[in-house]
């Protein structure tokens, strides 16, 4: 079965309106607007759990709308017809079923082909701190494992975060893809809500080249997508031309 490249388009404020509608944000606990929980859910009720993840929501500065882009197995008109049908008039308000576009992605790679890629990551590790494993910023992680009492042991070894997360992403496309050159060229912190609590932890960007190892893996990997939160919008591999810096967002 060939993955489908698909993009949609919406709103975030009517995004944000739609979930607020919900109770979202509104709990107890917190009160905290998570954007890609929101989407999570939006998605679930159009088209099914999973059906269309990894994606990528991208907002060009001083634009109100947004572009949903998205790996799946379906194309977008098996996409339409599944929204048409069991969609609610809200949810289909928010994104319309109808201007769903998608193209097939190519059935097969080939060994050492260079493709430039950006992708948005939550570069995290679960530890067991307490009783249950929390998730912890995989700079973090390696700074207290190896410079504990050392304030100053990342930057004196060279270990910056562009340097731990390329790692770390290398990591999880060993085998698959090599990466060749990697830059970070976003980060922040953001929250997330998670089973109605709040959870800070790192959010990054990063761009570069990889060379493709194993053709078979290298495509499923671009369905299954890399790392944690894969469902609330990280994860996602969208593929370049080698050696160009797409504009970040």
């Amino acid at each position: 079965m060939n993955n489908h490249l698909v993009r949609a388009h919406l709103y975030p404020l009517a995004l944000a309106r739609w979930a607020k509608d919900r109770g979202w944000g509104q709990q107890k606990l917190t009160e905290h607007y998570d954007e890609g929980a929101a989407l999570h859910h939006l998605l679930v009720e159009m088209f099914g759990r999973a059906v269309i993840q990894p994606f990528r929501l991208m907002v060009a500065p001083g634009e109100r709308s947004a572009n949903l882009y998205a790996y799946t197995r379906f194309d977008a008109e098996e996409l339409r017809r599944t929204a048409f049908s069991v969609s609610l008039p809200d949810t289909a308000a928010v994104l319309d079923p109808g201007q769903i576009q998608s193209k097939v992605m190519p059935a097969s790679w080939y060994i050492n082909q260079r493709i430039g890629f950006d992708i948005r990551l939550r570069p995290v590790v679960r530890q067991r701190r307490t009783t249950k494993a929390q998730e912890i910023d995989v700079f973090l992680a390696e700074a207290l494992r190896d410079h504990k009492n050392d304030r100053t042991g990342m930057n004196r070894t060279g270990r910056c975060r562009e340097a731990v997360y390329s790692d770390w992403l290398a990591a999880r496309l060993n085998g698959i893809a090599m990466v060749e050159r990697a830059r970070l060229v976003r980060f922040q912190r953001s929250k997330a809500v998670r089973n109605c609590r709040v959870v800070e932890g790192p959010d990054a960007v990063i761009q570069g080249n990889l060379i493709v190892s194993d053709p078979e893996a290298f495509n499923n990997r671009l369905i299954e997508g890399i790392g944690r939160h894969r469902a609330y919008g990280y994860g996602m591999i969208l593929l370049r031309p080698p050696d160009t810096r797409p504009p970040t967002c």
